[in-house]
């Protein structure tokens, strides 16, 4: 990978990456979509993609960003395939955040032969986190996050999850809206709705409250994020995820996800392997 992500962004390296394999025009390319620093213009974070043939050395990045907003981040980019072949990228979108709040958006993405990758939509905002309570719970961190948004397709309908709250802390919980049956067609709305999150830590440290926890995870880890939804070669859904240790250092863990039902009535656990 060429430093800090080519051409356009400063030396540093990069971060958050998201890895996506596919194949266009019976030519197969690995890509990573990963976060940089723009060399010029206003201190912000941006999205570039890079490829390569092969999984683990050669990639090159491309010469400009694929998502630089005009103020604050565009970060935590991952890409997925949904009906008919479409590939999304899903991000944190500072550019269409408002005040104190988060954005989530997704846009679908072009391939060409060559490996270069364009926009194929405009920007959907997905979801704000100005109504979530939970993501807003004893949160002092000036500006409420929602993040690493990761979207799955399964059974007609799109599903968003997300990581809500203060990544440090113990309130720090993963999310899940319903999308309905097209990406970035109208808003997503929160499951089981606004006040809870799906996924979350119940104690016996500090704690989101009853009232806003829906279940736990294997394991129940402190502040459990960062959880990207995949389908393995099997066709079936499984996740990856992050907690805080007891030496309050951020681990991983891997799950199946289970999911019965659909549309809004659709329910989701985590089982380990």
């Amino acid at each position: 990978m060429p430093h800090g992500g080519g051409d356009w962004a400063k030396k540093g390296g990069v971060w958050t990456p998201g890895a996506f394999h596919h194949t266009e025009g019976g030519v197969a390319r690995y890509y990573l979509f990963y976060t940089a620093v723009p060399k010029s213009g206003p201190e912000r974070h941006c999205v570039g993609v890079a490829s390569s043939k092969k999984p683990a050395s050669g990639f090159k990045a491309e010469p400009k960003p694929l998502v630089c907003p005009p103020k604050r981040w565009a970060i935590d980019a991952d890409v997925t395939t949904g009906p008919g072949g479409t590939v999304w990228m899903t991000w944190r979108d500072g550019g269409a955040a408002e005040g104190a709040e988060s954005a989530l958006s997704a846009m679908r993405l072009k391939f060409r032969q060559d490996g270069t990758v364009d926009r194929a939509s405009r920007t959907h905002v997905l979801l704000r986190s100005d109504k979530l309570t939970w993501a807003h719970y004893k949160d002092g961190a000036g500006v409420t996050v929602i993040e690493n948004p990761s979207a799955l397709y399964n059974r007609g309908s799109w599903y968003l999850f997300y990581s809500g709250n203060s990544w440090p802390t113990n309130y720090y919980a993963t999310g899940i809206a319903n999308c309905g049956a097209e990406l970035g067609k109208g808003a997503c709305e929160p499951m089981p709705g606004p006040q809870k999150a799906w996924f979350s830590y119940s104690g016996p440290k500090k704690h989101l409250p009853a009232k806003m926890r829906k279940y736990g995870l294997p394991g129940n880890k402190r502040g459990p994020g960062a959880m990207d939804v995949y389908r393995a070669r099997d066709g079936k859904p499984w996740v990856t995820w992050n907690y805080l240790s007891d030496e309050s250092k951020r681990k991983s863990r891997t799950g199946r996800l289970s999911i019965t039902g659909k549309g809004s009535s659709a329910d989701f656990k985590v089982s380990l392997p």
